[in-house]
């Protein structure tokens, strides 16, 4: 039985308390992305 894929957006968010300095940046960056190329 196949896993489903992860969105790069949902990997970011699961990952980014591993990273000290991380600010949560790169996830909003990345939503903000994603909601512009479905039409907003």
């Amino acid at each position: 039985m196949s896993r489903p894929s992860k969105t790069l957006g949902e990997f970011i968010i699961e990952n980014q308390s591993a990273f000290k300095y991380s600010s949560g940046e790169l996830s909003r960056l990345i939503n903000a992305i994603t909601f512009s190329g479905k039409g907003g």
